[in-house]
């Protein structure tokens, strides 16, 4: 009977254990044993496999890291079921930093561990859209600024280059509808027809597309303000309060301001 149990801890210790040769264990066969053990119920098992895997050098798989990532943070919140534990969170918020899309395989996954994945990734989410204090502009403070046109919403979302781009073209089309429409003005006569000799049909031409094309600019401009104009203008004003300055073989010294 001793033998028999003998011969039985011996098997499960083969299972689970990893050789005897010191550093002959990869990575993969610990990640290995850490699902079996997960599997098992054995999260304390679990725990201590999957921390040897995010912690190996040799880890470059990112499909193995992030499913290590997963296994880890629900060992940690099985192991402690009765209290909340930050440790598997974090380590859902780390699997989200890498892939924020992770497909969770739900038919599988107990419902408990389903809600708690998808409550920290609705707050991972949340933080990435999130702005920080310091570097709101004054279109994300006051955001119906930005429909104003002739760069004004891009002035106030920190977007300086846009903002002059747009109030140049839009500049230059009104200025050539003026002028093409003085032109014009000048070709009448007193009764209101055209002078002999002239044809006014291509300067009124001229004068509709450059007012049609400031128009249509000065709504892809409101737009662009809304959209996509509101990040570049973040990063620009990060930029701003923290400059770097390089110092060659030193590195680089940073500044940081505050608003």
């Amino acid at each position: 009977m001793l033998l028999l149990v003998l011969s039985l801890s011996v098997a499960a210790d083969l299972v689970t254990a990893p050789a005897a040769a010191p550093g002959a264990v990869t990575w993969r066969e610990h990640l290995a044993a850490g699902e079996h053990a997960y599997d098992e119920y054995d999260f304390a098992g679990a725990i201590e496999r999957l921390l040897v895997v995010l912690g190996d050098p040799e880890l470059k798989d990112g499909a193995s890291r992030q499913r290590a990532r997963l296994l880890l943070a629900f060992s940690l919140r099985l192991a402690n079921p009765d209290q909340d534990v930050p440790q598997a969170a974090a380590e859902l918020q780390r699997l989200f930093a890498e892939n924020v899309d992770y497909e969770l395989d739900r038919g599988a996954t107990p419902p408990e561990l389903v809600h708690f994945f998808d409550s920290e990734r609705a707050k991972f989410v949340a933080a990435m859209n999130e702005v920080p204090a310091e570097a709101r502009t004054t279109g994300d403070k006051h955001p119906w600024t930005r429909i104003f046109p002739g760069g004004i919403g891009h002035f106030l979302n920190h977007d300086y280059a846009a903002g002059g781009a747009f109030l140049g073209l839009e500049l230059a089309l009104v200025a050539t509808n003026v002028a093409v429409g003085v032109v014009w003005w000048r070709l009448r006569q007193a009764d209101g027809f055209f002078f002999n000799d002239t044809n006014p049909m291509p300067l009124q031409v001229v004068m509709n597309v450059a007012a049609f094309a400031a128009i249509g600019l000065a709504v892809i401009e409101i737009i662009d303000a809304f959209v996509w104009s509101p990040a570049r203008g973040r990063k620009a004003l990060a930029k701003t309060l923290h400059p770097e300055v390089k110092l060659g073989a030193l590195g680089a010294f940073r500044f940081s301001f505050g608003m």
